[in-house]
């Protein structure tokens, strides 16, 4: 494994987060969620497959030795009960807007990516769209 700052960093971070639930000889266990279901995150669910379950795969490998890992697909209301209960957890492709209040406070790592809903239109479409309004009354 090739030296990665960003991941010694996370690393001492996920150590000193996870260390109360570690026993004498144990390797502190990582509970890492996601709750986006649908594609490109989780594309099969069954046969685990997505970006999800590839991150999750990776850190496994950067993290094998350090950690035990273990990972969940959940529903986000469930997320919300695991935060509001305090539970350590790391939480895939998360946004910080809806998690950012006065009560709680959260460690967010920078940004593995930045996404964007887009709407993608043939060159040569009839459909000619400058502001959200031309989508009124059209199908999508």
């Amino acid at each position: 494994m090739t030296t990665n700052t960003p991941f010694i960093k996370i690393s001492i971070f996920l150590l000193v987060l996870f260390s109360r639930n570690v026993e004498s000889g144990e390797l502190p266990l990582i509970s890492v969620y996601g709750y986006h279901s649908a594609p490109p995150y989780v594309v099969n669910q069954e046969k685990q497959t997505g970006l999800s379950y590839d991150f999750f795969r990776l850190l496994e490998k950067l993290g094998e030795g350090q950690f035990n890992w273990r990972y969940q697909q959940i529903e986000r209301e469930q997320l919300n009960v695991l935060l509001a209960n305090d539970e350590p957890a790391v939480v895939l492709w998360a946004n910080p807007l809806p998690f950012e209040n006065e009560e709680n406070s959260y460690f967010m790592t920078f940004p593995i990516f930045i996404d964007s809903n887009v709407l993608v239109v043939r060159h040569h479409s009839p459909l000619l769209l400058r502001t959200l309004r031309d989508l009124e009354g059209k199908s999508i």
